[in-house]
């Protein structure tokens, strides 16, 4: 490892500390479902992980619930124009190659899908 990471993660910070080697995986999630437990990040990295390391993983279940929390999510997007245009306009950015989009607050973005997830984890 040469240099800190602009992500740094303590236990890597020990590790290197004892000149032993580490390796992290990250999974990016859109911005604006917030702090939200996604179903769709684990999913992603442990078909990378499957990728690298061809161990087999059964996912099933977790793809199922990643299905469902994405039908979820575009059930509440569907009912907010605000968020679908945000959408919209990030995707426009990324097709267009601009990498760092203006991000509106969080709390004007957010609301209705807070709502929604708070439903599901409590109906869950």
């Amino acid at each position: 490892m040469r240099g800190r990471p602009a992500s740094w993660v303590p236990s890597h910070d020990a590790w290197h500390r004892r000149e032993l080697s580490s390796a992290g995986l990250w999974a990016t999630l859109p911005a604006y479902l917030g702090n939200s437990v996604n179903p769709q990040g684990a999913l992603v990295l442990l078909q990378a992980l499957d990728r690298l390391l061809a161990f087999g993983p059964d996912l099933a279940r977790l793809a199922e619930a990643s299905d469902t929390f994405l039908r979820g999510v575009d059930q509440a997007l569907a009912n907010n124009d605000e968020v679908k245009s945000y959408i919209a306009e990030l995707e426009r950015r990324l097709d267009a190659g601009i990498n760092q989009p203006e991000l509106p607050r969080s709390s004007e973005i957010i609301t209705d899908l807070e709502e929604f997830l708070r439903r599901q984890r409590d109906d869950g």
